[in-house]
């Protein structure tokens, strides 16, 4: 065989057997799948990290706006024209209903078993709450 010739089979010894030959490609094609193999434990392992590193931030990014709108929230509500029993009341109205819908919710799902169907229904009345909300009041007003 020259040098920088490239055949498209493998040179086996002719002293081998064709059950030695095909234990050779055999085990020649096994160690390439666990190359592959490997290949593909490593990809997912990165993705998932990327993942992972993409939904803490976007985690901690909502909460820090969260909280650095919260304190000054009062005051703008204030500003538009409620009084300070009426800022305290919306604000504390959702902390309130977060803490007793949850529990209801979360007693009521592992009642029945359906967590989530629980999770998709309550989405879908939330969605349509809101598109009422939007539709029926007007928003304009409040900014």
């Amino acid at each position: 065989m020259r040098l920088g010739h490239s055949s498209s089979r493998a040179k086996f010894p002719r002293h081998m057997s064709q059950e030695t030959r095909s234990e050779s490609i055999l085990r020649f094609d096994l160690h390439i799948l666990f190359i592959l193999l490997v290949m593909l434990i490593t990809l997912i392992r990165y993705i998932l990290l990327i993942w992972i590193i993409l939904s803490w931030s976007t985690y901690f990014a909502y909460f820090a706006c969260f909280g650095l709108v919260l304190p000054f929230l009062p005051y703008w509500m204030v500003s538009r024209g409620l009084d300070a029993q009426e800022a305290a009341l919306i604000l504390s109205s959702a902390f309130i209903s977060k803490v007793f819908f949850g529990l209801g919710v979360g007693i009521l799902a592992d009642a029945t078993g359906h967590k989530k169907r629980w999770i998709l229904l309550l989405s879908v009345f939330t969605f349509l709450g809101f598109a009422v909300l939007m539709t029926v009041c007007h928003t304009q007003q409040l900014i």
